[in-house]
């Protein structure tokens, strides 16, 4: 799960939504109480793994301090050609090609030896700020992924459930088109190069009232419906997984 981009809601934070020990054999000690639904998705739990990186990069440019490689346009797809710059100062500085950066390097080579270990039942979510959206390809032009209505299907499950928690409204839909087309980014290699059906990029509260300085009341219940949409995210992917 790489998060990205300038976000308030700590990584940290975002670890305790349980989604750790969703996947793996993390012990009691570290679940907090679930749903009936939740629980059972946990009782499956040691089937999956769910490596996370925070994704973080700064560097200094002629003396100033630039935001360093937007890792999020570092990806081999479509590198370099939209919402992209080769200035090393601008925000979305893509690197100086695919997979420049060790964090790319890594996220790669982690998703890459996941998809093997376990038979190609890998799940891709990459976590920003802020929207308050959860997309899904196609990033990188506006065409339709082949398994487009599959992952709108589950992004609305995983919506409606984080509404339900603290009645926070989420849009889901592809990237492209629900915010603007990117080239270069996590989801859409994940999705296209490496074969990961589902592949999510979430952008966390608000709106933009508060922008990325997400105040610190609104932490907690952030973790909570977030919490919410992954574990319906995970249980409606876990049915398929378990007909195959």
């Amino acid at each position: 799960m790489p998060t990205h981009g300038q976000p308030q809601t700590p990584p940290k934070k975002l670890a305790r939504l349980g989604a750790l020990s969703l996947f793996t054999d993390f012990g009691e000690k570290n679940r907090r109480p679930t749903s009936t639904k939740s629980e059972k998705l946990v009782t499956n739990s040691t089937k999956f793994d769910l490596p996370r990186f925070q994704i973080c990069n700064f560097q200094i440019c002629e003396e100033f301090w630039c935001a360093g490689v937007d890792l999020n346009r570092n990806f081999d797809i479509s590198f370099g050609t939209t919402d992209s710059s080769n200035d090393p100062c601008s925000a979305v500085f893509h690197g100086t090609g695919p997979f420049s950066e060790p964090e790319t390097q890594a996220i790669k080579a982690g998703l890459e030896n996941a998809m093997k270990e376990h038979n190609g039942k890998v799940v891709q979510v990459s976590v920003h700020s802020y929207t308050q959206k959860w997309m899904f390809p196609n990033s990188y032009n506006q065409s339709q992924s082949k398994y487009h209505n599959d992952l709108k299907s589950v992004a609305q499950k995983a919506v409606e459930a984080l509404r339900n928690e603290h009645g926070t409204v989420f849009q889901s839909g592809p990237t492209a088109t629900t915010v603007y087309p990117a080239s270069g980014t996590s989801s859409d290699w994940a999705h296209e190069k490496l074969g990961i059906k589902y592949s999510f990029a979430l952008e966390l509260r608000d709106k933009g009232a508060s922008g990325f300085l997400l105040p610190v009341n609104e932490i907690q219940p952030t973790v909570e419906e977030t919490y919410a949409g992954v574990v319906a995210m995970a249980n409606e992917i876990y049915k398929e997984f378990q007909k195959n």
